[in-house]
């Protein structure tokens, strides 16, 4: 677990996409009854996560729960696609038995492909699925690939290939902004004025009004905005017009427009929409140094849950830059909010994350206290787990050692057989990315169930990919 010290950039999902359809059938083979403890590494397995990736495929085929089987093994085949392991990533796919899991693994095995510029090999994932929809969502991806490194006439060939109108139009809003990244902003407003969705139409126009903003170009810049707005004051459909108008309210505030940005969030009809843009503009507002007004415009937000979310990304955003007693008063403030949600299905991940938060600001006193007040165990575990990655890495090697004994005690009361896993999970994936290599060996040796087997392997797997990926001292 690294911590950056760049204020992050705020962004909205272009669209929630909901995951359906069917793909090429792959012989779903039996999987075997029980299943023993992990595979005990030597010398030279302990630090190589395809080790622990081949422990989660055999602890996953043993796993009852047709869910739980899947999910498994469409998580190991993402993570060997991301260490390169593509061969082993396809043949753990066929063990999936149910078509969703397998064509949301195949996704991401092919994105991993275009990702290392293996992009006829991704394109033949693509040809390979039989549903329309499977191969338009990855043809999108592929194509904000290649527009985002400039190669536009690739990303305009895989357009052609993509049917469905929202997919080919955001692939088109893409290309309009991968355009405008070049500089050239005649081309893509061209792009962008052909995209015949006018939610998408809009996204495109202000994500190139952004780009011209940051130019000096500020009049270009105000026209297009303005004709965006116009745009997606026209859509029918309610929530596409909310989703358009946050994206735009975004876009302006990272133009460091922060009062145009206001006037449309404010102006959004759906609440949620309206928080998301609220929440986003108040972190660009952070980096303006304003920070009052930041606080301001998270008061705005009518979701208790969503605005204690917006003052935890706040507060953190504060203490990166240095505003501590700013940013412990506006953790306090997030605390109160989600304390007050007792009951709510929000409340332990609220507090779970303001306690991560805290803790990658330095703040780790208050962080533990928070960790320690969360009831339910599995979040209580991952919170730690958090904590104890902080800690590590600032070398209090002591405090970070008995946090995550106190994660790992938590993570035996998860509650549900998916929490525990979830909890020794997240648990291996920090040991391992801290470099603390040894740790995990004992206690994944008392691990009995399939699916902790799995889980943990998995998560001590990822994190010695991340720790390779990581420079050092990053």
């Amino acid at each position: 677990m690294t911590t950056s010290k760049k204020l992050r950039k705020p962004a909205l999902n272009t669209i929630h996409w909901m995951v359906c359809g069917l793909l090429m059938s792959f012989p779903a083979e039996a999987h075997e009854n029980g299943t023993s403890p992990s595979s005990v590494p030597n010398s030279d397995e302990i630090e190589n996560p395809n080790f622990y990736l081949e422990n989660a495929v055999q602890a996953a085929r043993s796993i009852d729960s047709v869910f739980s089987h899947d999910r498994s093994l469409r998580l190991i085949a993402e993570t060997q696609a991301q260490a390169g392991e593509i061969d082993k990533a396809l043949d753990t796919v066929k063990w999936i038995q149910e078509e969703i899991s397998r064509n949301m693994a195949l996704v991401e095995i092919a994105m991993a492909r275009a990702k290392a510029d293996e992009l006829e090999a991704a394109l033949e994932i693509a040809r390979g699925f039989e549903d329309a929809w499977w191969r338009s969502l990855l043809l999108v991806r592929i194509t904000k690939i290649h527009a985002v490194a400039g190669r536009i006439d690739l990303a305009l060939q895989a357009v052609e290939r993509i049917e469905g109108g929202r997919f080919h139009a955001q692939a088109v809003g893409n290309i309009a902004w991968g355009q405008a990244k070049t500089g050239d902003f005649d081309a893509a407003l061209e792009t962008a004025r052909g995209i015949q969705d006018p939610g998408f139409r809009a996204w495109a126009l202000g994500a190139i009004a952004k780009r011209w903003a940051k130019t000096g170009q500020t009049d270009e810049a105000n026209r297009i905005f303005d004709t965006a707005i116009e745009v997606a004051g026209k859509i029918e459909d309610t929530r596409h017009q909310a989703w358009s108008l946050a994206t735009l309210a975004t876009g302006r505030a990272e133009a460091n427009q922060t009062d145009e940005a206001l006037e449309i969030a404010r102006g959004i009809s759906d609440a949620h929409y309206r928080g998301l843009a609220l929440a986003s503009i108040a972190l660009w507002q952070v980096r303006a140094d304003q920070f009052e007004a930041a606080l301001v415009t998270t008061s705005g937000i009518e979701e208790l849950y969503r605005r204690s979310f917006a003052l935890k990304d706040v507060a953190e955003a504060l203490a990166e830059i240095g505003q501590n007693e700013t940013s412990r008063q506006t953790f306090k403030t997030a605390l109160e909010i989600a304390i007050g949600e007792e009951g709510s299905i929000f409340t332990a991940r609220l507090l779970r994350e303001i306690a991560e938060a805290q803790a990658n600001a330095g703040q780790i006193v208050s962080a533990l206290d928070t960790a320690r007040g969360i009831e339910e165990a599995h979040s209580r575990s991952i919170a730690l787990t958090a904590i104890a990655g902080v800690l590590s890495q600032k070398g209090q090697s002591e405090q970070a050692l008995r946090t995550f004994d106190a994660a790992l005690a938590s993570a035996r009361k998860g509650g549900t057989e998916h929490a525990r896993a979830e909890a020794f999970r997240h648990i291996g994936r920090v040991q391992a990315e801290t470099g603390h290599i040894d740790l995990p060996q004992a206690w994944m040796k008392q691990l009995t169930t399939p699916l902790e087997i799995c889980r943990a392997n998995l998560g001590f797997a990822e994190g010695l990919l991340k720790r390779r990926q990581t420079p050092e001292g990053g």
